[in-house]
C-alpha cells in the first residue's frame, strides 16, 4: 500500500518579491508590482481593452486582512489551484480574469 504524497509548502513571499512570474514580464520594461506595494498595477501586462488593470489594497482597513488577501492572490497568480476536477494540472489565475 502506498501512502499519500508528502505536501511541500511554498515559501511565503517577501516584501521585495515581484508579484508576476518572470515569463509574463519577460521582454518588458518593468517586472511589475512588488508584494509590498499597496497598489498592484498590471496595465503593462494586460490588453488595453481590459476594464481593470490594478488592485488597490488600501481599501482594506485591517493590516492582517490586507496581507492575507495579498498572499492569496500572489499564490493564485504564481501557483494556481486544481479548479477543474477532471485534470491533474494546476492552473494559475490569469491576471486578465474579471
Amino acid at each position: 500500500m502506498t501512502g499519500a504524497p508528502e505536501l511541500q509548502l511554498a515559501p511565503a513571499p517577501t516584501e521585495d518579491d515581484y508579484v508576476l512570474p518572470e515569463h509574463i514580464t519577460e521582454g518588458r520594461d518593468s517586472r511589475g508590482p512588488r508584494f509590498a506595494d499597496d497598489v498592484w498595477e498590471f496595465r503593462a501586462f494586460v490588453a488595453r481593452t481590459s476594464l481593470q488593470s490594478r488592485i488597490d489594497f488600501t481599501t482594506l482597513a485591517d493590516d492582517i486582512a490586507r496581507h492575507t488577501v495579498k498572499e492569496y492572490l500572489y499564490s493564485r497568480i504564481r501557483r494556481g489551484t486544481y479548479a477543474d476536477h477532471g485534470t491533474s494540472r494546476a492552473k494559475p489565475l490569469k491576471i486578465t480574469s474579471n
